[in-house]
């Protein structure tokens, strides 16, 4: 997903939620084992939040977590594979903020 995204902090807590494009690639292989390059461009959003915890002056460590959310239509060069399909995935991660 590409999102433009909004967020809201407080205290050291955080969470954000963004709309934008999604974008799907993926290699299909057919039975006579030709392989196609398939791919989708269509809506998604994210959802998350997380907290940072203060180390020293303006450095925080940051803990977060998002859902994201797409659909698109798959298609090939030569034809549409399949209508209305969604993605969903989460990610969670940590680093370091300087404020």
């Amino acid at each position: 997903n590409v999102s433009l995204t909004f967020s809201y902090q407080a205290w050291y807590a955080f969470a954000h939620l963004g709309g934008g494009v999604a974008l799907a690639r993926q290699d299909i292989q057919a039975e006579d084992d030709v392989v196609s390059r398939a791919s989708g461009k269509g809506i998604g959003y994210t959802v998350g939040g997380g907290i940072m915890l203060p180390i020293a002056g303006p450095a925080s460590l940051m803990f977060y977590g998002n859902w994201n959310h797409g659909r698109y239509d798959l298609a090939t060069p030569e034809t549409m594979l399949q209508r209305g399909v969604t993605h969903d995935y989460a990610e969670m991660g940590f680093g370091v903020t300087i404020r």
